[in-house]
């Protein structure tokens, strides 16, 4: 999984569940604020590379995923993109690794579809 980190620290936002967000080598927006990601649940084909939008829309987040790999930041304000490239199927945790946040309930699921 390759991803770029851009930015300050970014999550997503909304604490309220919102539809998932889809992407097949396209872009995926998601807003990021204390503490939740709108949306929450992201949806990539496996091994099909999509362009994650990040927009910390309050101060810093990040979207990280431990395994595979990924970290894509953004400081408050700002938008960050990076890409996320899966190549096995599942569903992986990501959150924001700002201290505290995921305490807080800033998770969400990435689904990877074959």
């Amino acid at each position: 999984m390759l991803v770029s980190v851009l930015g300050g620290c970014g999550g997503a936002s909304k604490a309220t569940p919102s539809a998932p967000a889809s992407g097949a080598g396209n872009d995926i927006g998601m807003t990021a604020k204390a503490f939740s990601f709108s949306p929450a649940t992201v949806t990539v084909k496996a091994g099909q590379p999509a362009t994650l939008v990040l927009k910390a829309t309050d101060i810093a987040h990040d979207f990280t995923v431990d395994q595979p790999k990924i970290h894509i930041a953004a400081s408050g304000g700002d938008t960050a993109r990076g890409e996320i490239n899966v190549p096995t199927p599942g569903t992986y945790t990501f959150y924001c690794s700002v201290a505290g946040h995921r305490a807080a309930g800033m998770v969400g699921k990435l689904i990877v579809t074959p």
